[in-house]
Order: structure tokens, then C-alpha cells, then sequence
């Protein structure tokens, strides 16, 4: 297994080909392309000219990702795989049926039989995809399968959100490439965040609105996490406070994997907390801060975690990058400092997704990793 990436900040095409498709003389067996570029539907057909045989998939960008982060001019980024012993299939499902997403029968979408356990990344529309629906049913077929991917982007260049495959540019629904054989994905989740005062349990709560935490109201709970911040906690808490959900058993996880959402707004009259997902009564939940040096620490403790790949994808939140950390390439610079010359590429999303505890999200805020390598017994 083979992976390479090249970047590209031409807006010539054909210097914009060449430089995407340099040291890459034989076809790939897959291209991932993600371009803020204007003229996207003539760069992937000399693509495909160039690479008859390779399935293509990618979408359109604000933002893209190679050895470094480019966000602020027009680029594109091309990851290229030689998948030796592997299987892939491209399938694509039409926004006038994502737009519900309730009969979506996603064996015959891609293809491929549950049983061989393969992995999948997926790219969607933002505007034409109910992603909760998607991603629930998607995990049901294939509860075993790692997916991660993320939801097209525009840019100043090229305001349409598009999706790529192969040669054909899509607008709206969604695409996906699904692989098996001698081939496994590990993702990384990176929601940046780090946990203050304690897990507490819901007690009490309304869909997405939580009324008790450890059967006293929810206001009183979070004036006495306040008590005990630090001045600078607070004021990051209070710029931007995120609360961390634990999507498992009512049992407290000690392992500390939560979902990270927002925290959309307070009611002192019903003492009321909303925040950005579904919870129901007897959940553990923790409130967390969102700050660069919370996400470097985060991000650099899961890398160690581990070995080097054969290559990765990266797919991350418009709102982290270099407005986030105050440095370009960040999170790229952490993932090469650790996986010296590994080849890495990908591009800024709406949206990114991936799983926690085996259930696929749509995040945000995060950074999504896919580390690819061969199986063990290869």
C-alpha cells in the first residue's frame, strides 16, 4: 500500500494538473481531490484522462490540506492510493432522496455486503442531506464499519458547494467510496476541547433541553461549576462554552470519550439549559472549554496513541485552522512532527464526521483523521 499528496495553488489547469500529479507516473487505484478552484469540472476530466482506471471522488473547499494548510487561496490537493488486495466501490445517492433519508436501503447503494467489514468515507452536500437520518441508518447496516468524511464547503472562488466522482461533478445528495480487502481505517476525533469540574448525570430533560443534573436544577449546577474556575476559565467558558455528552451506558465512562456540543442558550425562569443534541434522562454529561492550547494538547496525546500509517485523511472544521490556533498548518505540523514525511491531505469542511464509541456524528470543531494501514495479517 502506497499513498502520495500534492498540492497545488496554481489557477492555471495545466499547471495545476501537472504540479497535483507530480512522481505519480502509473495510475492509482484511487484519487481523492479537494479543490477551492474555479474550473473544477475541466481539472477532473484531464484527470481522468490522465488516470483512465483510478476512481475519483473529493468535493469543493474553502479550504485545502496537503503537507500544509492552505485556506486563504485558491488551491487544490490531491491524495492518491495504491491499494494492492483491496476493493473499492464509488456509489452516489441523489439530494432528492437525502433531503429525508428515510428509505435509504444502503447495501444496495454501495454494493458492498456488511459481512466483509469494510470502511468508508463519506462527502455530502450540506443543503440537500438530512446527515442525522443519513448517518443513523448508514451505522445500522454497517454497525461494524469505520466512517469518517465531511460535508462539501465553498469558497470566495467558487461559491457551489460540489461533489466529485470520478469525472462528473454532483450538486447535491451525496458520495461516498466504500473499501475491503487488505485494508483498515483508524480514525482520530479531535473536538478540541478539554473537561472542567465534574461528570454529572441527567436527571431531568426535554429532547434537547436539560432541566436537573444530578436531581438538582440545572442553573444551580452550573453556578457552583462556575465557583470553582479559574478567572481564566471562566472567561473561555464564557466565550464559548461546550458541554461533553457520554453516549454509552447510563454507567459513567472513565474513559472520557464524549460527544462535544454547544451550549445554545440558558432560561432563568424554568431554569432550562439548551444545548446541541438530543439527551434523555440518566446521561453523563461533563462541561468542557474550547481553547488552542486544550486542542494542541488533545490532538498531540491522541497521535501517540498510534503507529504510523500508510497514509491519512484529514478533514477539518472551518473554524479551526489558522484563525483558531494564530499559526498555519497546525494540526497537519503536529500530525508530521509525529509521522515524519507520511503522506496527509484533505480540506477544510461544513462539518466533519466520524464515530465515537462506534456511532458515527456529524461534528464540528473538529478535526477528523483517518488513518489508513494494511491489515495485521498482510
Amino acid at each position: 500500500m502506497k499513498w502520495q499528496t500534492n498540492l497545488t495553488k496554481s489557477t492555471d489547469l495545466n499547471v495545476a494538473v501537472k504540479e497535483l500529479t507530480i512522481g505519480i507516473e502509473n495510475a492509482p487505484d484511487v484519487i481523492f481531490l479537494f479543490s477551492s478552484l474555479k474550473n473544477n469540472e475541466q481539472l477532473l476530466q484531464q484527470l481522468k484522462n490522465k488516470y483512465p482506471s483510478t476512481q475519483l471522488i473529493g468535493s469543493s473547499t474553502s479550504g485545502v490540506i496537503g503537507h500544509l494548510e492552505e485556506e486563504k487561496e485558491p488551491g487544490a490537493s490531491l491524495i492518491a492510493a495504491f491499494l494492492p488486495d483491496v476493493r473499492v466501490e464509488l456509489f452516489s445517492v441523489p439530494g432528492e432522496t437525502t433531503k429525508k433519508a428515510t428509505d435509504i436501503n444502503w447495501e444496495t447503494v454501495t454494493k458492498i455486503p456488511p459481512e466483509l467489514e469494510p470502511c468508508f468515507v463519506l462527502f455530502l452536500d450540506p443543503f440537500t442531506c438530512n446527515t442525522k437520518n443519513i448517518l443513523r441508518s448508514f451505522d445500522e447496516s454497517y454497525s461494524k464499519s469505520s466512517k469518517i468524511g465531511g460535508l462539501a464547503s465553498g469558497s470566495p472562488y467558487n461559491s457551489k458547494t460540489t461533489l466529485f466522482i470520478n469525472n462528473k461533478l454532483q450538486h447535491g445528495g451525496l458520495i461516498g467510496m466504500g473499501m475491503y480487502g487488505d485494508i483498515q481505517l483508524k480514525p482520530i476525533i479531535a473536538q478540541g476541547c478539554r473537561p472542567i469540574g465534574t461528570p454529572m448525570q441527567i436527571t431531568k430533560s426535554d429532547k434537547n433541553i436539560i432541566l436537573e443534573l444530578d436531581n438538582q436544577p440545572v442553573l444551580q449546577m452550573l453556578q457552583n461549576l462556575i465557583k470553582g474556575l479559574s478567572g481564566n476559565e471562566l472567561n473561555r467558558f464564557r466565550h464559548n462554552p461546550m458541554i461533553g455528552i457520554d453516549i454509552g451506558t447510563t454507567q459513567h465512562d472513565k474513559s472520557k470519550q464524549y460527544l462535544i456540543r454547544d451550549v445554545l442558550g440558558i432560561s432563568n425562569s424554568i431554569s432550562a439549559l439548551a444545548i446541541g443534541e438530543v439527551v434523555k434522562a440518566e446521561q453523563w454529561i461533563q462541561f468542557h472549554i474550547r481553547d488552542a492550547q486544550s486542542a494542541h494538547k488533545e490532538l498531540k496525546e491522541l497521535l501517540e496513541k498510534h503507529n504510523r500509517p500508510c497514509g491519512s485523511l484529514l478533514f477539518s472544521c472551518l473554524g479551526r485552522g489558522e484563525r483558531f490556533y494564530q499559526e498555519k498548518s497546525h494540526d497537519t505540523g503536529l500530525f508530521l512532527e509525529k509521522f515524519p514525511k507520511t503522506p496527509i491531505g484533505g480540506f477544510f469542511c461544513n462539518g466533519e464526521l466520524g464515530p465515537i464509541k462506534q456511532k458515527t456524528f456529524l461534528h464540528s470543531y473538529t478535526s477528523v483523521f483517518g488513518l489508513f494501514y494494511k491489515k495485521v495479517w498482510s
